[in-house]
């Protein structure tokens, strides 16, 4: 069996993409940390009124969808990555 020359095959690429990935994981354990930690903060109650209480409602909404945005986008990247690395794997196997 003939080896390409690509750059997945190189012990580089593998220990960046390992990095990579522990970090993708670590960021998405921390933001969806973040995130419930934004989701259960203390509200107020729901019959108060005045602008600090709207100000503190919009600061732990707009908190809420950047944890959570930043909690999936970093999964996702975690689920690629781990693929790659399977699939070098794999490759190095055969």
């Amino acid at each position: 069996m003939v080896r390409n020359s690509f750059c997945m095959d190189t012990p580089l690429f593998f220990a960046l993409l390992v990095i990579l990935c522990i970090g993708s994981a670590l960021t998405t354990l921390v933001s969806f940390i973040l995130f419930l930690k934004a989701r259960t903060a203390e509200r107020g109650h729901p019959d108060e009124t005045g602008p600090d209480h709207h100000r503190h409602h919009a600061e732990l909404d707009r908190k809420e969808r950047l944890y959570k945005s930043i909690h999936f986008i970093s999964g996702f990247i975690f689920v690629v990555l781990g693929v790659l690395i399977l699939v070098i794997i794999s490759r190095r196997i055969d």
